[in-house]
């Protein structure tokens, strides 16, 4: 289990989740969105930042961008 997935920023905004736990969420959004797994996949590595951009220096998954990306469809 990630550890976002059972703990929360010191102000609860932070608007990135780890890779994995953006993973582990994934058939929940598709069955949400009535989209695919595999088209939400691609959305959550289309928000995933990484090197300069990464929190930390660990990859990271927007959930801003990602949540808007998903109502566009």
């Amino acid at each position: 289990m990630p550890a976002d997935a059972v703990t929360a920023s010191g102000s609860g905004r932070v608007p990135s989740i780890s890779v994995a736990y953006a993973r582990l969420q994934i058939p929940r959004v598709a069955a949400a969105h009535r989209l695919s797994t595999d088209e939400v996949l691609d959305l959550v590595e289309r928000n995933t930042t990484s090197g300069l951009e990464a929190f930390l220096g660990q990859p990271s998954v927007n959930v801003t961008t990602l949540n808007l990306d998903l109502a566009a469809r």
